[in-house]
């Protein structure tokens, strides 16, 4: 523990000073703007330097153990490697489970705090706060396939076209196209563009400036569902699965960000075992400056097949669960081959 919260200190200001000086040269704003932003931007810095900081703690305490000739010790007692590593582990998973309440209660709102000080009190640009997806929004309704080409506001939106369709047969009755529309809780009301209206396999299409429609999705419902995948906690973004899949929408993005967050929660405990085995060599070779060493170069791998297998999920090339537990997959394989080379 002592290793853990010095790494997590040490990684947690090294970020927050470069952090810093790059936004003093970029804004000049109080103090007390400046305080405000950095106390809501630090839950999200500690998040993330969670797993790094479990990483190293594990690398120095066993790369101790190994040039004091503890684990020789260990072993002379009947105490496998397993058995000296049980604590470590429970530890590490109680971390995690830490991490997994500052992840999902606290850092969608405290991101959101941090978002408005970024964008309105240092940018000074009120009109680029907007914690709803703001472009090409797809959903379906009972009555209707909705597109939005961008959300202007959480009650306006621009590049409106609505299908309309019979939910027997599947037949389009109605489409409108619109500029602009206005989502009010009882009403849609739409502004310059075509509505063309279906009967009897025939289609006429006339020009309207202002034409309404009952509302075809609860605002609540709507700013729940659009809410940015990095803006929602993990109950959000099972809601949003949810209502995704009862509108037969591809849900693949918000799937793999939804275990995408349950695999970051335990990559502590996934680097911490793969980095084991490489701390278990000669105690004369033993050195801290290596054990770092190698547990930066272990970060740096599992980071990019952590991105580039969550790329695939999100792409539909691999299904989402598999890509986001994949690289934790490999982790506990490469451990578990490499452990039984060592004999312990």
């Amino acid at each position: 523990m002592k290793n853990y919260l010095f790494s997590l200190l040490v990684l947690t200001a090294l970020f927050l000073l470069i952090d810093v000086v790059t936004t003093l040269n970029r804004f000049q704003v109080p103090g007390r703007i400046f305080l405000a932003y950095y106390m809501y931007y630090m839950p999200w810095v500690v998040s993330q330097m969670m797993p790094i900081a479990g990483v190293l703690a594990t690398v120095f305490l066993f790369v101790t153990l190994q040039k004091n000739n503890e684990l020789v010790v260990f072993h002379s007692l009947g105490l496998s490697i397993f058995r000296v590593l049980t604590p470590v582990l429970l530890v590490l998973l109680g971390i995690s489970v830490f991490g997994w309440i500052l992840t999902d209660k606290i850092v969608p709102q405290a991101m959101e705090q941090r978002n408005y000080y970024y964008h309105v009190e240092m940018k000074k640009n009120p009109a680029s706060y907007n914690k709803l997806k703001k472009r090409n929004i797809w959903f379906r309704t009972p009555k209707a396939i909705v597109s939005f080409k961008q959300v202007l506001s959480q009650t306006e939106v621009s590049g409106v076209k609505v299908y309309f369709y019979s939910s027997e047969q599947w037949k389009p009755t109605r489409i409108i196209e619109a500029d602009k529309a206005l989502l009010q809780e009882n009403e849609w009301i739409y502004k310059n563009g075509l509505e063309t209206m279906y009967k009897d396999g025939v289609a006429e299409t006339k020009r309207f400036s202002e034409v309404s429609t009952e509302a075809l999705e609860d605002l609540s419902e709507f700013k729940k569902r659009q809410t940015s995948v990095e803006a929602m906690s993990l109950s959000e973004l099972s809601y949003a699965i949810k209502k995704g899949r009862e509108s037969s929408m591809s849900t693949n993005n918000l799937e793999t960000a939804y275990h995408g967050k349950l695999s970051f929660i335990f990559s502590a405990l996934f680097l911490s075992l793969l980095a084991l085995p490489f701390c278990l060599g000669n105690a004369r070779s033993s050195n801290v400056f290596v054990g770092l060493g190698i547990a930066l170069a272990l970060v740096l791998a599992y980071w990019v097949i952590y991105s580039f297998s969550l790329n695939m999920g999100k792409a539909g090339t691999l299904p989402p669960i598999v890509a986001a537990w994949l690289p934790g997959m490999i982790s506990l394989g490469l451990f578990g081959f490499l452990i039984r080379k060592k004999r312990y």
